[in-house]
């Protein structure tokens, strides 16, 4: 038969407690990570514009194209703060929810840590104490 000491692990297989977090809030980073792109994106905006500008607009001296121009980069300047916005919200409140789902854990963890030296500590005090004082008789 098959040794479960030896048999390959589960697609089920235990998580650290960050990877299950950071599992369940895998589809909230894709969105931001796609909202990082095309807000990358928007930030080519002044240079398209400019050099739109300096390719139609003093070639041609118009007035019109100067105006459109404008008030398009104008608008991708709104849309482009408005996704900074809804990013920075959303990263903020990912932000809150790794830290009310690990915090607990992270406080037991190293409460656990300081209580485990502060014994360490104190059983080998005396220990350390007995041999200082036959030393010094």
């Amino acid at each position: 038969m098959s040794d479960p000491a030896h048999s390959p692990p589960s697609s089920q297989a235990i998580r650290p407690p960050i990877g299950e977090v950071l599992h369940s809030c895998r589809k909230s980073f894709y969105f931001v990570a796609g909202l990082s792109v095309v807000v990358e994106m928007l930030s080519l905006a002044p240079i398209l514009y400019m050099w739109n500008l300096f390719d139609r607009v003093f070639s041609s001296r118009n007035l019109t194209t100067l105006v459109s121009l404008t008030v398009l980069v104008v608008a991708v300047y709104l849309f482009w703060s408005a996704l900074e916005v809804v990013r920075s919200k959303l990263m903020v409140r990912l932000s809150l929810r790794l830290d009310w789902e690990l915090a607990p854990a992270v406080f037991d963890a190293s409460f656990r840590r300081r209580v485990g030296q502060q014994e360490a500590n104190h059983t080998a005090k005396p220990k350390r104490r007995t041999t200082s004082i036959v030393e010094n008789k």
